[in-house]
């Protein structure tokens, strides 16, 4: 963008010091000595010069144009290309029997884009009206562990433009029951990753996702429905 305003205030400069030459060869001045010096000035230096400034505002006009163009294509060509990939509910097995089901939202790195390192996401859930904000947290990538005793300092992960896809948690809930939780860092504190704090009943809500890094920050629109026991979570893309 600096090549684009130094071409501005040339084009800018150029113009006021064009607008005071034609105003000084259409007001002559005509009062003695002075009429002979402003008919000098005029007719020798000012109408001369002033005919330069035709082509070169043209030409620095061509210059901004240009200028304005390439950084837009140089700022398309340097972003990200983030997009939703996919919804899923996949099982874990804690042991004893007990098994927890995970609602991901899956997201992709078009190739068209640029590779997008340290990406990290921030869940807000809605109820369905929008007007009413119940959680906001920091969101837990799948592939982002931790031992029990743990915090999981590494939220964020390595989105390159392959198209490969990652899983960021929603939700968690103990399979057969009706309650889900939201599942985010710090979700870990509790047995299984289900926070009381966090308790999402069977309804319907809005879920905001935003993905960012420096440099870039994404949101997406979801319309979510827990529909109770025994039936998977639906999670329906509004925007993007």
């Amino acid at each position: 963008m600096l090549a684009a305003l130094v071409v501005f205030l040339l084009w800018a400069a150029e113009t006021v010091v064009g607008h005071a030459f034609a105003v000084w060869v259409t007001h002559p001045v005509e009062e003695g000595i002075r009429t002979v010096l402003a008919t000098v000035w005029q007719w020798e230096i000012a109408h001369p010069v002033a005919g330069l400034f035709v082509p070169l505002n043209a030409y620095i006009a061509f210059l901004l144009t240009s200028a304005l163009v390439w950084d837009l294509w140089e700022y398309l060509r340097g972003q990200p290309r983030i997009v939703f990939h996919r919804v899923s509910d996949d099982e874990s097995d804690h042991g004893k029997g007990e098994i927890y089901v995970y609602t991901h939202i899956w997201f992709h790195n078009e190739p068209s884009g640029t590779d997008a390192p340290m990406v990290s996401a921030r869940i807000v859930l809605w109820d369905v009206t929008r007007t009413k904000e119940i959680y906001s947290e920091t969101g837990k990538w799948m592939e982002k562990t931790a031992a029990a005793h743990d915090r999981y300092t590494e939220n964020h992960v390595d989105f390159a433009a392959n198209a490969h896809p990652h899983a960021l948690d929603l939700f968690v809930r103990r399979k057969g029951e009706a309650d889900c939780y939201l599942h985010f860092v710090d979700s870990w504190r509790h047995p299984h990753g289900c926070d009381p704090s966090r308790r999402v009943p069977p309804g319907l809500y809005k879920a905001n996702v935003t993905l960012s890094r420096e440099g870039f920050t994404k949101d997406f629109s979801f319309e979510v429905q827990n529909h109770g026991k025994d039936s998977a979570v639906s999670v329906l893309l509004l925007s993007q």
